[in-house]
């Protein structure tokens, strides 16, 4: 595959003098007053780290994984006077000596002070691991408002855009700080989108009162598209609709922690949070609550409570400030529920985050790895799926495979799909219920998928007189062609035949009035094309409604049914998929139609077809797909008589 973003040699990038974690005289405005007796104790040496190896079969060693936050506030918000505060230098000590490998203190744009702006963009520890990298780097940024009402949050990093604007002055504050060169460019981050509507848009057209240096074409807006590498996952409805919007984000995860008081903790509407405000016997029922820099199960005591943002970057890759931004600037980046877990994977030969341009028609091979730090066999971080996602199929995953083995701590997992998705999404998950979402890949030209169509423009058929046919288009090898009865709700699709034929003729006998037709590319499964309606113009009109659990009245199904001219109509069952039928009913007067009560539990545990025909005219029927009978009778009914069938 041919990779189509310019990218940044990290050989090539200069190296910044280190700027160590020491005190330099903070700024009046940065004074801590939050009371210590309020604040988790800090370990005198550094706890852990969390950075690890991944991929270490591939080139030069593998991958190397560090994970942090790039989302927390040294100074919060209260309705009173005093605004709480922790120094920045103490953020990044908590920081420091709890493990992370990289932190960014991102105060709001509309409380932007003094000792924000003298804040150092980025800085490191004066401590090394054991490859003489700098074992945690902290950053600056400044969380932007945009649009109106705050409706719309967002970090900017490295330029810092501290505004407070309208989304088109938004686009061009980026626009103006942007550079193709990651290290000389604002790197954007969209904070806690909301669900299912995530506000955030990339520019399309010129807007009144924008400079006249502005031009919104398709390179203006993909330089905005490029600096706007990451957005906060708040589930996988808003994800997935920044990317059908066309934004180019990979997923991070972060704990947006403010400095606060004990006394506003209840403000935020989060009952679990009044636990920090009772006391028992004169103590704190909770002694301390949470804080920036803190991870959040050191206080929530489970290990999932703080989700990490994850980086990674080639085995030999220095870390440091510069080449951190030319991973973000790559979508070299995850997101993780659980702090020491990370994923990766290549497709195409090049890595996540990747933009390529397919060079053939063969399928897209996948290679995908987990880890993590540490981990034992049944402490839950054991991997149980694969999931492979896009965002324009968001009702089932493309690709699933699942796992049952207690000792798979490191996975490694090959397969290839058909490449008909401009965007691939995957997601493992682990035993504890915890998960990775990696950066996607972006295809510019995914190959067009199957197309079918009937032999007719209007696809409608009159039964025993027409014998519709359907013409597959652009698939290889076998395919499944698939019917659903209803539009709407659960559609209920049921393969109908699996063949490598071109051509297919459809069956009228027992079709409903209206039926639905699809094809499913057998490689990969859900590859499937547009849908087709159906109609038998001859056909009784019959439904049945989508399955409810529990039914209103034990093992009782109401069919509808309609007609244009009134009939009188009989009713037929089928236990053997439409071969042979049993006469259970008929209607006294004739009618347009009616909503049918069938007592399915009469005939036991087995799959029935239902079938309305017309007294007077054995060809003018319709019937429903197979469904389950019920087994279970009514409360009031005779055991007896419920295990005997019609």
């Amino acid at each position: 595959m041919k990779s189509t973003r310019r990218r940044i040699l990290l050989h090539a990038l200069p190296t910044t003098a280190a700027l160590l974690l020491t005190p330099a005289g903070a700024q009046a405005s940065d004074d801590t007053n939050i009371p210590s007796w309020d604040r988790i104790p800090r370990p005198a040496v550094r706890q852990d780290g969390y950075r690890n190896r991944i991929a270490t079969e591939i080139s030069n060693f593998g991958w190397k994984t560090f994970l942090g936050d790039l989302h927390v506030h040294s100074r919060g918000h209260t309705f009173g006077l005093v605004q709480p505060n922790v120094n920045r230098s103490e953020v990044h000590d908590a920081g420091y000596l709890f493990g992370f490998d990289f932190l960014a203190i991102t105060n709001h744009a509309t409380s932007w002070s003094d000792a924000d702006e003298d804040a150092s963009i980025f800085q490191y520890s004066d401590q090394v691991d054991t490859f003489g990298q700098p074992q945690y780097m902290g950053l600056k940024g400044s969380e932007d408002y945009v649009g109106p009402d705050d409706v719309g949050h967002a970090t900017s990093f490295n330029r810092p855009l501290k505004k407070n604007s309208s989304l088109n002055d938004w686009h061009i504050a980026i626009l103006d700080k942007y550079s193709a060169d990651p290290t000389a460019s604002v790197h954007v981050q969209l904070n806690h989108p909301a669900t299912p509507d995530p506000y955030f848009q990339l520019p399309s057209t010129n807007q009144p009162g924008q400079p006249t240096w502005v031009n919104w074409n398709a390179t203006t807006i993909a330089k905005v598209r490029d600096a706007i590498a990451l957005a906060e996952y708040t589930g996988l409805p808003s994800y997935f609709e920044l990317l059908r919007r066309g934004f180019r984000v990979a997923p991070t995860s972060n704990s947006d922690l403010h400095a606060a008081f004990r006394q506003e903790v209840e403000f935020d509407h989060n009952p679990f949070n009044d636990i920090f405000l009772e006391r028992a016997n004169g103590q704190w029922v909770m002694p301390y609550f949470e804080e920036p820099g803190v991870p959040r199960e050191l206080i929530w005591g489970h290990i999932t409570a703080h989700n990490r943002t994850g980086v990674v970057m080639p085995f030999g890759t220095s870390w440091n400030y510069e080449n951190f931004l030319t991973a973000l600037r790559n979508r070299w980046v995850f997101r993780t529920a659980h702090p020491r877990s990370s994923g990766f994977f290549m497709s195409g030969g090049l890595p996540m985050g990747s933009e390529m341009t397919l060079q053939s028609t063969s399928p897209l091979s996948f290679t995908v790895w987990g880890t993590t730090l540490n981990a034992l066999a049944g402490d839950g971080t054991q991997w149980t799926k694969l999931e492979v996602w896009s965002p324009h199929s968001p009702d089932q995953p493309l690709h699933v495979e699942e796992f049952n083995d207690p000792s798979l701590l490191n996975l490694k997992r090959t397969f290839s799909l058909m490449p008909y998705e401009s965007v691939y999404v995957i997601r493992l998950e682990q035993a504890m219920g915890s998960d990775v979402l990696m950066a996607p890949v972006w295809i510019t030209n995914p190959l067009p998928k199957p197309t079918i169509d009937f032999n007719t423009s209007t696809t409608q058929v009159q039964r025993g007189a027409q014998i519709p046919i359907m013409s597959i288009n652009g698939v290889s090898g076998s395919y499944i062609v698939q019917r659903a009865n209803r539009a709407e709700g659960p559609q209920d699709w049921r393969t109908v035949k699996t063949t490598t034929q071109p051509v297919h003729f459809i069956d009228t006998t027992h079709l409903p009035k209206r039926s639905w037709w699809r094809v499913i590319d057998s490689a990969p499964p859900n590859a499937a094309t547009n849908v087709v309606m159906l109609t038998v113009t001859d056909a009784l009109d019959v439904t049945l409604p989508p399955p409810v659990d529990p039914p209103t009245e034990a093992g009782t199904v109401a069919l509808h049914w309609n007609h244009t001219t009134p009939i009188r109509a009989a009713y037929y069952v089928s236990r053997d998929n439409g071969w042979n039928w049993t006469k259970v009913d008929e209607e006294v007067h004739s009618l347009n139609g009616r909503a049918w009560r069938f007592k399915s539990w009469q005939w036991g545990d087995d799959t029935v077809m239902i079938k309305v025909v017309d007294t007077a005219n054995a060809s003018l029927f319709g019937s429903t797909t197979p469904f389950p009978a019920k087994t279970r009778a009514p409360d009031w009914f005779p055991a007896h008589v419920a295990s005997m069938a019609l």
